[in-house]
């Protein structure tokens, strides 16, 4: 009812809300904050592909946040980080941001964004993997996936179905590797 009412009077207006959800369908720009402090400001699809920072990745949508060392860079330029025993390269055009703690750098994969097939050409990003919990909830269905690089939440449509224990072959688009910095 607000973005009707909007549009239909042609107002701008500020909304505060902790529910992400509205927040994605109502505005045209979202301001993420933390303790008092913008962690982030852009527009819904922007915060959500490209989070800055790990509360963002966490706060906006279901996120993996994954922790490794930078391992030199792709022919074109993006970062390659280890995680456990795989190499991930990131977004084109990204930088690792400073590492936690520990040394280590994180990159957030919305759980959206990665594929699981039996069968794929070979490519960048991609690894054997295997289906260790699958939930069916109608319309999506979650994975959990043991792959060199731990443990990988997903979220898929139920059109092809995995079963627990099955091997696979696990994608992740590099421009969906996105660097951000620990909290």
């Amino acid at each position: 009812e607000i973005k009707e009412l909007q549009r239909k009077f042609g107002l701008s207006t500020i909304y505060v809300t902790h529910d992400q959800e509205e927040a994605m369908a109502i505005s045209d720009r979202i301001i993420v904050m933390k303790d008092g402090h913008v962690e982030q400001t852009g527009k819904p699809l922007e915060i959500y592909d490209t989070p800055r920072t790990r509360f963002v990745a966490d706060f906006i949508g279901a996120a993996n946040i994954l922790a490794g060392t930078q391992q030199g860079s792709s022919a074109s330029g993006a970062p390659i980080v280890k995680i456990g025993d795989a190499m991930l390269e990131c977004a084109p055009g990204s930088q690792l941001l400073p590492s936690d703690a520990s040394g280590q750098h994180l990159v957030a994969v919305r759980t959206v964004y990665p594929q699981i097939s039996r069968e794929a050409p070979a490519r960048p990003n991609q690894w054997t993997a295997s289906v260790g919990r699958r939930v069916l909830l109608g319309d999506i269905v979650n994975y959990t996936v043991a792959w060199p690089g731990g443990e990988l939440r997903l979220h898929t449509f139920p059109s092809e179905l995995f079963e627990e224990g099955e091997t696979v072959q696990l994608h992740i688009p590099a421009h969906r590797a996105i660097p951000v910095r620990a909290d």
